[in-house]
């Protein structure tokens, strides 16, 4: 995936996630060409969008929740313009 652009949607749905005590974010892989990227608060109501999936390998039906704060810190560090993220499941880490 681009850097840049998940780097901003993370940012943004961080945005709406604040409220909750671990900055809860959606990723969901969709058609195995897009990922959505979502959060929701209860003040502010929800962010969702869509960005493009370069290249995908491996099961498409993936939906995790996870820290969105923590994967901003470590895209922040990230230099290359794109970057791969390998989920092993909804409930293990996942690697970039």
């Amino acid at each position: 995936m681009d850097t840049n652009a998940l780097l901003k949607g993370i940012d943004r749905a961080c945005l709406f996630a604040s409220e909750w005590r671990n900055n809860n974010v959606h990723l969901e892989i969709l058609d195995n060409s897009k990922l959505r990227i979502s959060s929701n608060s209860s003040e502010l109501g929800k962010i969702e969008e869509t960005q493009s999936i370069k290249a995908i390998r491996g099961d498409a039906g993936l939906s995790i929740s996870l820290d969105g704060s923590f994967l901003l810190d470590a895209l922040k560090a990230i230099k290359e313009k794109e970057v791969k993220l390998s989920f092993g499941g909804p409930m293990k880490p996942i690697f970039i």
